[in-house]
């Protein structure tokens, strides 16, 4: 069921992307940040099986690196 619930959120995030390129400054950037971060997240609680009440997602100093140069890519 989580697996079915973390696809979905991907989905999601994927079909907003587009709007960063319509947003102008900082909002567009913050927006690119928001998406990374959803995804990551997402990442790591596929990597734990869906089990977020025992092992609690967090970001990690690497996590930030990487949504960084993700966001940058965007």
């Amino acid at each position: 069921m989580m697996r079915a619930q973390t696809d979905r959120a991907r989905q999601l995030l994927a079909s907003g992307a587009p709007l960063v390129h319509a947003l102008p400054g900082r909002l567009g950037w913050e927006l690119r940040l928001v998406i990374q971060g959803g995804l990551r997240i997402l990442d790591r609680i596929d990597r734990v099986h869906g089990d977020v009440f025992n092992r609690r997602p967090q970001l990690r100093a690497p996590d930030w690196l990487m949504m960084t140069a993700r966001t940058l890519a965007m």
